[in-house]
Order: C-alpha cells, then structure tokens, then sequence
C-alpha cells in the first residue's frame, strides 16, 4: 500500500531517546506531583495519522481593488477536523507502508468534503485574523485536496504492577504530545485493533 507521508525528522533511535527522557523516574516531579509509581519505555510505534492537505486560491477586496493570493494550504486532522494553516506546501512524498513497517496507518474519520469545508471556514477566519488591514476574502477557491499522513512516535511506559500509559512524539515537529493527544491516538489505535 502506497501512501503520502509527511518526511519524518525523527528515526526509531532518535525517538527512543527522547521518549526516554519522558520516562518517569523515582525522583521525577511529574511523578511526585502525578503520585505515579516509576516507570520505564518498554514499546515505541511508528503510527501515521491521515490529515487532508488543501490549497486554496484566495481572492482579497481591499482599497486597491481585489487581489489574489498565491495558493494558501491548510492541513484538516483526519480524525478530529483540527484545521492548521500552513506556511509552505506540504512536503510531502510518496512511501510504500510495508517499507516503513512496523507502522500503522490509521484511516481518516473525516471525509475529503469535511476536510474542505473546515478548511475553508478556518481559512477564512486565519486570512482575517493576520490581515494587517480589514481585508475580507472574496472567494476561496479549493484547489487540490490530498489525504497525507503526518508520523506520530508512541511510547509504552510500564510502571509498578503492570500498570501501562502511553506518550506520543510529533515525528516532524520533534515535540512531545500533550495526553489528551495521546489519549486521541490510542482510542484510533483501538478502533483499528
């Protein structure tokens, strides 16, 4: 199975690393201030989470007249419609999914009419929003709308008597997830089963 993936900054042993670091020691404050027992990384997964990628072409009225934009992206979340704007077009490429193995590629709960519609709303409110001047945007035309898939690193702790909790990483950002995050990607991981 072929697929779009975002180009992932962080390997397995990079990832590894820095989920360690999330690890929850005996005299770690996140662990005295959670009241967890200590833990350590057991498991760490390569998961790819679908996110739709749409241009639109923006016409603006301001004082000079109307003004086109040049292609403006956004990325809609596949799975809860979080709708981000994009500074640059996506860089994305081509991979077969067993190549990236072991990794699961979750499917999209939102469909590519959603994703445009969210991304649209959203982008008109963002071109507002920046807009030094009150601009307000004419037409916002779709362009392409491609399903892409942005890695996700999760990280399996085991602490005292079994007990289990999970981290995620941003495999493009570096950036450790929040758990409500977390929580999200487990309950996909789930649903996939």
């Amino acid at each position: 199975m072929r697929l779009l993936v975002h180009e992932c900054t962080l390997d397995a042993a990079g990832a590894t690393r820095r989920l360690q670091g999330e690890e929850l020691g005996r005299l770690s404050l996140a662990r005295l201030l959670g009241r967890q027992p200590p833990d350590h990384l057991r498991a760490v997964d390569l998961v790819l989470v679908p996110h739709w990628y749409v241009s639109f072409r923006v016409v603006v009225l301001a004082a000079g007249g109307e003004h086109l934009a040049p292609a403006l992206w956004t990325m809609v979340d596949a799975l809860s419609g979080t709708v981000l704007r994009l500074a640059t077009a996506p860089p994305l490429v081509e991979r077969d999914l067993a190549a990236l193995a072991p990794a699961v590629a979750l499917p999209p709960r939102v469909d590519r009419e959603a994703a445009v519609a969210a991304a649209r709303e959203g982008l008109r409110w963002d071109v507002r929003a920046r807009g030094r001047l009150r601009v307000t945007p004419r037409t916002l035309d779709p362009g392409e709308a491609r399903l892409g898939h942005v890695p996700f690193w999760v990280g399996y702790y085991e602490g005292r008597d079994g007990q289990l909790r999970a981290r995620a990483l941003h495999g493009v950002e570096g950036s450790v997830q929040t758990a409500r995050v977390s929580r999200e990607l487990l309950r996909a991981l789930e649903a996939v089963g």
